[in-house]
């Protein structure tokens, strides 16, 4: 285990053996970041997480005893890919959100000026609770699901997209990439999940016509009561003409 230094308290991990693999779990105020089922926990609930978001988070908790530069993100989490600062300040700051935490505060995840970021929260002891916890393979995980570079999407009047349509329970599945939705104007249709879409390096949206226009609005506003407005809207791009854009 590393060495402490000041900002950083007692870590609590726990390893499990399963069928000869190792499953690390780190376990922070009332959290369990499980790095074999790739779930997030907080007080015993699945807390979702985009897949970059969640390599995030075990990198830093992973490399807790130095600064991980910007550099070291992009090598490991982008695979070397060049992506904006943007895209790298809303990952950071969805981890920071997943675990309670701020980009004010910082007591998580600290920025450290022109160097880069370190995870510095307290970490406890492992519980014994957690060995009774049922173990399943990562493919069974949440949050394996594909990383997109880009997804396009349009946007319906009424604030649907990519067939998620108001008051389905497609919704709210976080535990797959694709769900059948209910009967929608007579059909049934298929579609990508809020996991994969929010989880998409960028996200384009290209909308037309005056009828769209109250439904731009809370697509830009972050307005959930649309499910256009549910989609992680840091690191899109909207292209509209003049009648949507009003």
């Amino acid at each position: 285990m590393p060495g402490s230094s000041p900002g950083m308290t007692e870590i609590g991990i726990r390893r499990l053996e399963q069928t000869g693999n190792t499953i690390v779990q780190f376990q922070f105020s009332n959290h369990v970041l499980d790095a074999g089922l790739r779930e997030l926990t907080r007080g015993g609930e699945a807390i979702p997480v985009e897949p970059q978001v969640f390599d995030l988070l075990v990198y830093l908790v992973e490399n807790r005893d130095r600064v991980v530069s910007k550099d070291d993100l992009i090598e490991r989490i982008w695979n070397g890919r060049i992506v904006s600062e943007s895209t790298l300040t809303s990952r950071i700051n969805a981890a920071r959100t997943a675990v309670g935490d701020s980009g004010k505060d910082q007591a998580v995840i600290r920025t450290i000026a022109r160097k880069g970021f370190r995870f510095v929260g307290q970490l406890n002891a492992p519980r014994d609770a957690l060995t009774s916890q049922p173990l399943t393979s990562p493919s069974q995980g949440a949050s394996q699901l594909p990383q997109l570079d880009l997804i396009h999407l349009g946007l319906g009047d009424d604030g649907h997209t990519a067939s998620l349509v108001p008051g389905d329970p497609v919704l709210d599945v976080t535990d797959r990439s694709v769900a059948v939705t209910g009967e929608y104007r007579g059909h049934r249709r298929m579609t990508l999940t809020y996991p994969v879409l929010d989880g998409a390096v960028e996200v384009l949206w290209i909308v037309a016509g005056e009828g769209k226009r109250d439904a731009v609005a809370k697509l830009v506003a972050g307005d959930r009561s649309v499910p256009a407005g549910r989609v992680a809207n840091e690191h899109m791009l909207l292209v509209v003409d003049e009648a949507a854009a009003g």
